[in-house]
């Protein structure tokens, strides 16, 4: 198999480097109590100068930003499968806490 050059007369072609993507959990999220309780290894949180908390998923190697409505924002990816493997990996850890067992679900 022969690489590919990514090199043209004029420069260099586009390479995938961060991919951005976005969601929503259907429950709104408690970041006071998921800053104690969520199993991962680097997380930060100043709600007094930035609303969502910031997680480092060491799986995949992605950030991903949580946000007191559920609303959420995966970074750093360079494939869609990092992207949809740092969902998953966010998921379940949210899952583990209980944080979708309240009565606040949203109906979209």
């Amino acid at each position: 198999m022969t690489k590919k050059s990514n090199k043209t007369s004029y420069g260099t072609s586009p390479k995938i480097v961060n991919i951005v993507s976005s969601g929503q959990f259907f429950h709104e999220l408690n970041l006071d109590l998921l800053v104690d309780s969520l199993d991962v290894k680097s997380i930060e949180y100043l709600p007094d100068s930035y609303p969502g908390m910031l997680i480092k998923i060491h799986e995949t190697k992605c950030h991903i930003t949580l946000y007191r409505n559920g609303k959420y924002i995966i970074l750093g990816g360079s494939t869609i499968d990092e992207i949809y493997k740092t969902y998953q990996v966010i998921e379940d850890k949210l899952k583990s806490t209980g944080a979708f067992e309240s009565e606040t679900l949203k109906m979209l």
